[in-house]
């Protein structure tokens, strides 16, 4: 990296000083403008290959130096953004000095720069909503009586989520989400505990609350990333789940370390139903929100989108194999759309759904109830 920015002073710098001995006298503001133009270029930040190749492309001059197209670094309803362009950019150089030492794919590694460029729509159009317009990391979460803090200062705009302060452990996680892991790696209170939204310390067993930038929630979603994200920045997510929103690049590290995790249908497609398959939100009200962004921001990039025949319906009444990384929960919503909270009704075999069947497994199940 040095070397390729040391590289690029000495070739500005000799064309600088060639022009400049060709200018006639008193025309040394022409030599002052051009030796400036030579010290911008030698301070400009190079990022990794796979970042620098979406840049240099037509794609990164339309996104914007600043992430304009996505809104990054924008304030919302006078809410201050908290993400920026440079620290998504950043975190994904992170992630992939990792990636390249351990010998995994890189996020945006797709020699094609078009599909690079389609990544990065895909997933900002999800994760714009998930941090309420780039404002937000921390779930903000409702008090144990259903109160929200919202509604009594006028500093925050957007209410509270529907979880409370003492909902995300792991009884809930099992009982609420229909999770057959329920800890974070063994883990069921972090070490270091952690605060919500409002900066108040919470019981620890109450701590898998959403966070980041894609609202990374329950235990076994923070274990299914504490290997990568300890390797890739040292850090305990199990002990200090805190830890995500530090930093805007911690937000976006764990972010892209989700996406690796569950991109194989938006490998395989690059469709906007891929990349929610890669995000699995549990709340869908947003989605018309995150497809508008989605074919919005293709078209300002003047990329076409991929067609597909839309997937039929699931039936109301069958079998299905359970996929990677899904819990009661993420079947019944994806066999019953919409009726994930339903699953101990609708999933019939294993009975309620229990005990929870693992990847591969065939279960079957009923959307108007299990006889």
């Amino acid at each position: 990296m040095a070397a390729v920015a040391r590289t690029l002073t000495l070739v500005v710098v000799v064309v600088a000083s060639a022009v400049a001995e060709t200018c006639v006298e008193g025309e040394e503001v022409e030599d002052t403008v051009l030796l400036a133009h030579a010290a911008h270029a030698a301070h400009a930040t190079t990022y990794c290959r796979e970042v620098q190749a979406l840049l240099d492309s037509e794609y990164g001059e339309k996104i914007g130096k600043t992430g304009e197209l996505f809104g990054l670094g924008q304030s919302w309803e006078k809410m201050e953004a908290i993400y920026t362009w440079k620290d998504f950019l950043e975190a994904v150089c992170t992630y992939n000095k990792w990636a390249e030492g351990a010998n995994e794919p890189a996020f945006l590694g797709d020699s094609d720069v078009k599909i690079k460029a389609m990544t990065v729509v895909g997933m900002m159009a999800n994760v714009k909503v998930e941090t309420l317009h780039w404002t937000a990391c921390k779930e903000r979460l409702s008090l144990p009586d259903g109160s929200c803090p919202c509604h009594t200062d006028p500093e925050f705009v957007g209410g509270c989520s529907s979880g409370t302060t003492d909902h995300y452990n792991s009884v809930n996680a099992a009982k609420d989400a229909g999770f057959t892991v329920t800890t974070c790696n063994g883990v069921s209170a972090p070490a270091d505990g952690c605060t919500d939204f409002w900066g108040n310390a919470l019981d620890p067993k109450d701590c898998w609350y959403g966070r980041g930038v894609t609202q990374l929630t329950w235990p076994a979603n923070y274990g299914m990333l504490q290997d990568i994200i300890q390797k890739v920045t040292g850090q305990d997510l199990c002990n200090n789940p805190d830890f995500v929103c530090n930093t805007a690049e911690n937000g976006f590290v764990t972010a892209i370390g989700y996406w690796m995790k569950n991109c194989q249908e938006w490998d395989a497609s690059h469709t906007f139903d891929a990349a929610l398959a890669a995000i699995r939100p549990a709340n869908t009200q947003a989605n018309p929100e995150r497809r508008a962004s989605f074919y919005e921001w293709l078209k300002a990039l003047g990329i076409s989108p991929v067609t597909t025949t839309p997937k039929p319906p699931m039936p109301d009444e069958g079998e299905t194999q359970v996929k990677a990384g899904e819990g009661c929960w993420q079947i019944a919503d994806r066999c019953c759309d919409g009726q994930g909270a339903d699953y101990a009704t609708v999933i019939c075999d294993p009975p309620a759904c229990s005990p929870g069947p693992s990847a591969g497994t065939t279960i079957k199940y009923n959307c108007k109830g299990c006889n």
